[in-house]
Parts: structure tokens; C-alpha cells; sequence
């Protein structure tokens, strides 16, 4: 799955258990981040307000929240 914002990627790598950031600002986009989760993430949704990054696992019925707050 892949959602964004104005200047990034959020990819799950549901194989190697992390979310890859990617600023999209870049020409190629460049890799920022690797957020590692427990689980496979494979499917991601922001909260209303963009702080909060979910992460629904594959591989058991749990999801991950990932604070996008500095």
C-alpha cells in the first residue's frame, strides 16, 4: 500500500516488517526513513488530522500507529 502528503511517501513492506518514507520533493524520490512495525503492514491510512500513520498488519488482526509528530 502506498499513501502521501504533499512531500512524502508512505510504502509498506509487508515482507521485510517496515514502512519505507520516501520524499517525493526529490527527482528520483529518495528513501528518508525505514519505520520498522511489528506484524506485515499492508494496508496504511492517515488519521483525520495527518499526525498518526496506521499500519493494519496482514498476518494478525492488529494495527500499528506511527506518530508522523517531530
Amino acid at each position: 500500500a502506498v499513501v502521501g502528503d504533499d512531500s512524502r511517501a508512505y510504502v509498506s513492506c509487508a515482507g521485510d516488517h517496515r514502512i519505507d518514507v520516501v520524499d517525493t520533493t526529490t527527482i528520483p524520490p529518495r528513501l528518508i526513513e525505514q519505520i520498522p512495525v511489528n506484524g506485515s503492514p499492508s494496508y496504511l491510512a492517515f488519521s483525520a488530522d495527518g499526525s498518526t500513520l496506521y499500519a493494519g498488519n496482514f498476518t494478525d488482526p492488529t494495527v500499528t500507529a506511527v506518530s508522523l509528530r517531530p
